[in-house]
């Protein structure tokens, strides 16, 4: 049974604001929604790969091409300078814990492509390879953000596929600029 812990993914302009989950693989929350219940929409989730403090995190999300309003479909807006601009920062909060995170980058990345750039990173990963990660994301960014990502920063990548291109994947990569404890509610 995948009872994941639910978060909430929420950009201050109200792009998006969806609870994501964390489940035991990476393939049960395609089809499920955040309570366990067969859906086509399926869920947010974050990497099972991940923990929540990693220096890289990924979360995977459903573009839902009847609906460009639901689920990650609105990420792909941001494509576009002038809504970027009114949408580059948004939260999570998971695990009782609250982050903030500023849009540096938007790509859209070949499946080809990601064998070769790293795109989880861990504590103890090689520098040379986020180095190389860091360059691809640069060189084929699609917006101007006045937020660089270094190697010394903490990322997520918010993950969806891209219609009409079955082999390519749009990548959001946000620099985590603040990390604070949750508000416990009493």
């Amino acid at each position: 049974m995948h009872t994941g812990e639910t978060g909430l993914l929420r950009f201050h302009s109200g792009l998006i604001e969806l609870p994501v989950v964390q489940g035991e693989d990476n393939s049960f929350y395609l089809n499920h929604d955040p309570k366990g219940n067969s859906s086509t929409k399926g869920s947010l989730f974050l990497d099972v790969r991940n923990q929540i403090d990693d220096p890289g995190i990924i979360i995977y999300g459903h573009t839902l091409y009847y609906d460009d309003q639901d689920m990650f479909s609105p990420l792909h807006r941001l494509k576009d300078q002038h809504v970027f601009e009114k949408n580059s920062h948004f939260t999570l909060d998971m695990y009782q814990q609250h982050y903030e995170y500023v849009i540096t980058h938007i790509v859209d990345m070949p499946v080809s492509d990601m064998e070769e750039t790293a795109l989880l990173r861990k504590a103890d990963d090689d520098i040379h390879a986020y180095r190389k990660f860091i360059s691809y994301l640069d060189s084929h960014n699609l917006i101007q953000s006045a937020t660089r990502l270094t190697t010394e920063d903490d990322y997520i990548i918010l993950f969806t596929c891209i219609e009409g291109k079955r082999d390519d994947r749009l990548l959001v990569t946000g620099k985590k600029v603040d990390k604070f404890p949750k508000e416990v509610k009493k």
